[in-house]
């Protein structure tokens, strides 16, 4: 590994960037989900597109869509009166 003054240089530099850059790209697509226990509010982002528009689809469900119209997030209001545990997930691949 070559390094100079504490910094990778040469093939390793271009090699960290490219890592970091692709990380970078992956959490832009990864799904988020958070509970405020101080609003009761659940929220799920389905990727970090900004949000464009809200909609509320049901009384305490909102949607949040982007610049073209696809769907990025979902709000649940009230959310401990609506599900059983907001604080629990499972997380499963179908295939």
């Amino acid at each position: 590994m070559e390094v100079n003054n504490g910094e990778a240089v040469g093939p390793l530099r271009t090699n960290l960037k490219m890592v970091l850059e692709e990380a970078k790209e992956i959490l832009k697509r990864t799904m988020k989900m958070t509970y405020d226990t101080r609003v009761d509010v659940l929220r799920i982002l389905f990727n970090n597109e900004p949000i464009e528009e809200s909609d509320t689809i049901k009384p305490h469900v909102i949607l949040d869509y982007d610049k073209d119209a696809n769907v990025v997030g979902m709000e649940i209001l009230n959310a401990s009166k609506r599900i059983e545990n907001p604080r629990a997930v499972e997380f499963l691949i179908a295939s």
